[in-house]
């Protein structure tokens, strides 16, 4: 099993360990990072989990679920500019069809008082989430190219 079907199972012993195991194999890997922060964040621990999405950044600046989640810690806490930069690269990069991304920054920009730009994201995350694929286009087209 993954780390994340570990952490859904609320496993979190197994998560880790599976966490470890995938770090000891490829540390240079963002989604290890990633997955550590998603730990992190199912325990409470947000210093911990931000440490973990900021180096899955460092090792893949676009790295679209990572920018999604620092987003969303940033308009938790109130910090809208920082929010709306961290999104609008998740969506304007690979994270283009990451409906969580278009959803937060369509909140922000609610918050922002920035309606028609709000509707037009809340819409669009609403449509791709609709059409959601069992995989991600950028994962799967690559094997069908080579």
């Amino acid at each position: 099993m993954s780390a994340a079907t570990f952490r859904r199972l609320d496993r979190m012993d197994d998560a880790l360990k599976a966490i470890e195991e995938a770090e000891r194999v490829d540390s240079s890997n963002p989604d290890v990072w990633y997955q550590l922060g998603l730990f992190h964040t199912a325990k409470k621990e947000k210093d911990a989990a931000t440490i973990a999405f900021t180096k899955a950044t460092a090792l893949e600046a676009y790295h679209p679920a990572s920018l999604t989640r620092i987003g969303k810690s940033y308009f938790e806490a109130g910090s809208l500019e920082m929010a709306e930069s961290m999104l609008d690269a998740a969506t304007r990069s690979q994270g283009w069809d990451n409906a969580e991304a278009w959803f937060c920054l369509g909140k922000v920009f609610e918050d922002t008082n920035r309606l028609a730009r709000a509707k037009e994201c809340l819409w669009y995350a609403l449509d791709l989430e609709a059409s959601r694929p069992a995989r991600r286009y950028t994962e799967a087209l690559p094997r069908f190219l080579d």
